[in-house]
């Protein structure tokens, strides 16, 4: 998935670019998510997946835009 958005100047070929951007932004979704959890402190993050609703969707939609690439 990260190797696949290494590609040099996929945003300016117009079939990388209607793929790639909507993972881009999900994998951007999960990176924020991470971080804000690792902001908030190790009281009020989840780190069991399981428990983390909001995290384990985010990942899901990443995986499922990374199966369409």
């Amino acid at each position: 998935m990260l190797e696949t958005l290494k590609i040099k100047d996929w945003q300016d070929i117009p079939p990388f670019e209607y793929y790639l951007t909507p993972l881009q932004q999900k994998v951007d979704d999960v990176r924020k998510e991470l971080i804000d959890m690792r902001n908030l402190g190790p009281d009020r993050c989840k780190y069991i997946l399981e428990d983390n609703k909001e995290l384990q969707d985010k990942i899901i939609e990443m995986v499922r835009h990374d199966n369409t690439v």
